[in-house]
Protein backbone atom coordinates (compact mmCIF):
# COMPACT_ATOMS: atom_id res chain seq x y z
CA UNK A 1 0.00 0.00 0.00
CA UNK A 2 1.12 3.45 -0.79
CA UNK A 3 1.70 6.11 1.58
CA UNK A 4 3.46 9.14 0.21
CA UNK A 5 1.31 11.71 1.62
CA UNK A 6 1.94 14.06 -1.45
CA UNK A 7 -0.74 15.46 -2.73
CA UNK A 8 -2.07 18.70 -4.37
CA UNK A 9 -4.64 20.43 -2.55
CA UNK A 10 -5.92 22.41 -5.70
CA UNK A 11 -8.77 24.27 -3.52
CA UNK A 12 -6.27 26.61 -2.18
CA UNK A 13 -5.68 27.98 -5.13
CA UNK A 14 -9.20 27.31 -7.28
CA UNK A 15 -12.90 27.62 -7.10
CA UNK A 16 -12.95 25.20 -10.21
CA UNK A 17 -15.41 22.28 -9.10
CA UNK A 18 -15.11 19.28 -11.56
CA UNK A 19 -11.21 18.02 -12.11
CA UNK A 20 -9.64 14.14 -13.07
CA UNK A 21 -7.22 12.70 -11.01
CA UNK A 22 -5.11 9.54 -9.94
CA UNK A 23 -5.83 6.91 -7.57
CA UNK A 24 -2.82 6.92 -5.03
CA UNK A 25 -4.76 4.58 -2.21
CA UNK A 26 -7.42 2.57 -1.76
CA UNK A 27 -8.30 1.81 1.58
CA UNK A 28 -11.29 -1.12 2.46
CA UNK A 29 -13.75 -0.99 4.78
CA UNK A 30 -17.90 -0.37 5.33
CA UNK A 31 -16.85 2.84 2.64
CA UNK A 32 -14.40 2.56 0.00
CA UNK A 33 -12.00 5.41 0.91
CA UNK A 34 -9.41 6.88 -1.78
CA UNK A 35 -6.36 9.19 -1.60
CA UNK A 36 -6.04 11.23 -4.79
CA UNK A 37 -2.96 12.35 -6.20
CA UNK A 38 -4.92 16.07 -6.07
CA UNK A 39 -8.24 17.06 -4.65
CA UNK A 40 -10.46 19.95 -4.80
CA UNK A 41 -12.40 18.79 -1.70
CA UNK A 42 -11.59 20.19 1.37
CA UNK A 43 -11.79 18.30 4.30
CA UNK A 44 -13.22 19.17 7.80
CA UNK A 45 -11.13 21.06 9.89
CA UNK A 46 -9.84 24.70 10.69
CA UNK A 47 -13.45 25.46 11.49
CA UNK A 48 -15.06 24.07 8.16
CA UNK A 49 -17.76 21.26 7.24
CA UNK A 50 -16.38 18.95 4.83
CA UNK A 51 -17.00 19.60 0.77
CA UNK A 52 -19.78 17.07 -0.10
CA UNK A 53 -20.10 15.77 -3.98
CA UNK A 54 -19.20 12.80 -6.03
CA UNK A 55 -16.22 10.66 -7.36
CA UNK A 56 -17.03 8.78 -10.26
CA UNK A 57 -20.59 9.15 -9.84
CA UNK A 58 -20.43 7.60 -6.24
CA UNK A 59 -21.45 9.75 -3.32
CA UNK A 60 -18.52 11.08 -1.50
CA UNK A 61 -20.41 11.06 2.50
CA UNK A 62 -17.35 11.99 4.50
CA UNK A 63 -13.96 14.08 3.72
CA UNK A 64 -10.82 13.83 6.30
CA UNK A 65 -7.23 14.58 6.72
CA UNK A 66 -4.84 12.36 6.23
CA UNK A 67 -2.33 11.01 9.10
CA UNK A 68 0.48 12.46 7.29
CA UNK A 69 1.54 15.44 4.99
CA UNK A 70 -1.08 17.33 3.28
CA UNK A 71 -3.01 13.56 2.19
CA UNK A 72 -6.69 14.03 2.17
CA UNK A 73 -9.17 10.70 2.02
CA UNK A 74 -12.25 11.02 0.41
CA UNK A 75 -14.77 8.33 1.63
CA UNK A 76 -16.97 6.66 -0.85
CA UNK A 77 -20.31 5.41 -0.25
CA UNK A 78 -20.20 1.54 -0.68
CA UNK A 79 -17.45 -0.61 -1.34
CA UNK A 80 -15.76 -0.21 -5.24
CA UNK A 81 -13.13 -1.90 -6.71
CA UNK A 82 -10.81 1.27 -7.70
CA UNK A 83 -7.34 0.16 -8.36
CA UNK A 84 -3.85 2.67 -8.01
CA UNK A 85 -3.86 4.38 -10.80
CA UNK A 86 -6.87 4.69 -12.20
CA UNK A 87 -8.17 7.94 -13.36
CA UNK A 88 -11.11 9.24 -11.60
CA UNK A 89 -13.79 12.41 -12.32
CA UNK A 90 -14.22 14.48 -8.68
CA UNK A 91 -17.21 16.65 -8.68
CA UNK A 92 -17.42 19.04 -5.86
CA UNK A 93 -21.63 20.37 -4.84
CA UNK A 94 -21.33 23.88 -5.33
CA UNK A 95 -24.30 24.53 -2.97
CA UNK A 96 -22.64 22.46 -0.28
CA UNK A 97 -19.34 24.44 -1.23
CA UNK A 98 -20.81 28.07 -1.45
CA UNK A 99 -22.61 27.58 1.90
CA UNK A 100 -19.29 26.66 3.78
CA UNK A 101 -17.73 29.11 2.20
CA UNK A 102 -19.98 32.08 3.16
CA UNK A 103 -19.83 31.17 6.52
CA UNK A 104 -16.14 30.75 7.33
CA UNK A 105 -15.58 34.06 5.39
CA UNK A 106 -18.28 36.35 7.93
CA UNK A 107 -16.14 34.28 10.04
CA UNK A 108 -12.98 35.85 9.65
CA UNK A 109 -15.28 39.46 8.78
CA UNK A 110 -16.58 39.16 12.32
CA UNK A 111 -12.83 38.86 13.89
CA UNK A 112 -11.59 41.70 11.47
CA UNK A 113 -14.56 43.61 12.96
CA UNK A 114 -14.23 43.02 16.18
CA UNK A 115 -10.53 44.03 16.25
CA UNK A 116 -11.29 46.67 14.60
CA UNK A 117 -13.87 48.18 17.40
CA UNK A 118 -11.91 46.58 20.47
CA UNK A 119 -8.28 45.69 19.57
CA UNK A 120 -7.70 44.84 22.78
CA UNK A 121 -9.57 41.45 21.76
CA UNK A 122 -7.64 38.63 19.79
CA UNK A 123 -9.11 36.03 18.28
CA UNK A 124 -8.25 32.38 19.27
CA UNK A 125 -10.97 29.70 17.72
CA UNK A 126 -13.38 29.87 15.15
CA UNK A 127 -16.11 27.43 14.24
CA UNK A 128 -17.55 28.00 11.19
CA UNK A 129 -20.52 25.31 10.65
CA UNK A 130 -23.74 26.33 9.25
CA UNK A 131 -26.37 27.67 11.77
CA UNK A 132 -23.48 27.03 14.37
CA UNK A 133 -21.17 30.16 13.62
CA UNK A 134 -18.73 31.69 16.64
CA UNK A 135 -16.27 32.94 17.45
CA UNK A 136 -13.84 33.16 20.55
CA UNK A 137 -11.48 36.17 21.67
CA UNK A 138 -9.02 36.41 24.48
CA UNK A 139 -10.06 39.42 26.81
CA UNK A 140 -12.98 41.75 27.53
CA UNK A 141 -15.17 44.28 25.65
CA UNK A 142 -14.58 47.55 27.82
CA UNK A 143 -18.30 48.65 27.51
CA UNK A 144 -20.05 45.31 27.29
CA UNK A 145 -23.65 47.06 26.87
CA UNK A 146 -22.50 48.74 23.61
CA UNK A 147 -20.43 46.00 22.19
CA UNK A 148 -22.68 43.80 20.30
CA UNK A 149 -24.38 47.07 18.21
CA UNK A 150 -20.78 48.85 17.73
CA UNK A 151 -19.91 44.99 16.40
CA UNK A 152 -22.97 45.05 13.98
CA UNK A 153 -22.34 48.57 12.97
CA UNK A 154 -18.57 47.62 11.49
CA UNK A 155 -19.97 44.65 9.68
CA UNK A 156 -22.84 46.23 7.97
CA UNK A 157 -20.24 48.52 6.74
CA UNK A 158 -17.29 46.10 5.38
CA UNK A 159 -20.30 44.32 3.44
CA UNK A 160 -22.00 47.87 2.19
CA UNK A 161 -17.66 48.47 1.07
CA UNK A 162 -18.24 45.30 -0.62
CA UNK A 163 -14.61 44.55 0.91
CA UNK A 164 -12.18 41.68 -1.42
CA UNK A 165 -11.42 38.78 0.45
CA UNK A 166 -7.73 37.85 -1.03
CA UNK A 167 -5.72 34.76 -0.62
CA UNK A 168 -2.04 34.73 -0.36
CA UNK A 169 -0.32 31.08 -0.88
CA UNK A 170 2.53 29.76 -1.91
CA UNK A 171 3.02 25.94 -2.20
CA UNK A 172 5.26 24.51 0.68
CA UNK A 173 4.51 27.78 2.82
CA UNK A 174 1.51 28.75 5.28
CA UNK A 175 -1.61 30.06 3.38
CA UNK A 176 -2.98 33.61 4.62
CA UNK A 177 -6.28 34.71 3.85
CA UNK A 178 -7.23 38.68 4.06
CA UNK A 179 -10.30 40.66 4.54
CA UNK A 180 -9.81 43.98 3.03
CA UNK A 181 -6.88 45.96 5.01
CA UNK A 182 -6.96 43.58 8.02
CA UNK A 183 -4.00 41.87 8.49
CA UNK A 184 -3.80 38.45 7.14
CA UNK A 185 -4.49 35.31 9.43
CA UNK A 186 -3.29 31.62 8.47
CA UNK A 187 -6.40 29.87 7.12
CA UNK A 188 -6.82 26.66 4.58
CA UNK A 189 -9.97 27.19 4.13
CA UNK A 190 -12.75 27.76 1.74
CA UNK A 191 -13.52 31.61 1.25
CA UNK A 192 -16.08 33.95 -1.19
CA UNK A 193 -14.32 36.11 -3.13
CA UNK A 194 -15.71 39.49 -1.76
CA UNK A 195 -18.23 40.91 1.41
CA UNK A 196 -20.78 41.78 -1.29
CA UNK A 197 -21.67 38.43 -1.64
CA UNK A 198 -23.27 38.43 2.46
CA UNK A 199 -26.77 40.36 2.36
CA UNK A 200 -26.02 40.48 5.65
CA UNK A 201 -23.70 38.89 9.08
CA UNK A 202 -25.91 39.13 12.26
CA UNK A 203 -25.03 38.77 16.13
CA UNK A 204 -26.65 36.33 17.95
CA UNK A 205 -25.32 36.70 21.00
CA UNK A 206 -22.11 37.67 23.14
CA UNK A 207 -21.14 35.86 25.90
CA UNK A 208 -18.17 37.05 28.40
CA UNK A 209 -16.70 34.43 30.93
CA UNK A 210 -12.96 34.44 32.67
CA UNK A 211 -11.77 36.64 30.13
CA UNK A 212 -12.39 34.89 27.05
CA UNK A 213 -15.55 36.41 24.75
CA UNK A 214 -17.31 34.32 22.72
CA UNK A 215 -19.51 35.91 19.48
CA UNK A 216 -22.66 33.71 17.83
CA UNK A 217 -23.15 34.56 14.37
CA UNK A 218 -25.90 34.20 11.79
CA UNK A 219 -25.35 35.25 7.82
CA UNK A 220 -28.05 35.80 5.41
CA UNK A 221 -26.65 35.38 1.95
CA UNK A 222 -27.12 38.31 -1.25
CA UNK A 223 -28.84 36.45 -3.75
CA UNK A 224 -28.45 33.28 -5.51
CA UNK A 225 -24.76 31.84 -6.31
CA UNK A 226 -23.48 31.06 -9.43
CA UNK A 227 -20.61 28.38 -10.50
CA UNK A 228 -17.62 29.49 -11.60
CA UNK A 229 -17.07 30.42 -15.06
CA UNK A 230 -13.33 29.89 -15.67
CA UNK A 231 -12.00 26.46 -15.95
CA UNK A 232 -8.66 25.72 -14.23
CA UNK A 233 -5.70 25.05 -16.92
CA UNK A 234 -5.87 21.46 -17.18
CA UNK A 235 -8.26 20.71 -15.41
CA UNK A 236 -9.19 17.50 -16.80
CA UNK A 237 -5.36 16.29 -17.35
CA UNK A 238 -3.90 14.71 -14.00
Amino acid sequence: MNHDPIIERLYYVSSLLAISASVAEVREGPQTCLRLTRTLFHPAGGGQKPDAGKINGHVVLDVRKGEVGDAVLHFIEGVHAFQLGDVVTLHVDHERRHLNSAWHTAGHALAAAMEEVEPSLRPINGHHWPDEGRIEASGEPRDPAQFQARLEDALAGMIAADLAVTIDYNPGMPRYVRVGAAAAVPCGGTHLDRLGQLQAIRIRGVKIKKGITRISYAIDLAGASTDPAEPLDGAFAD
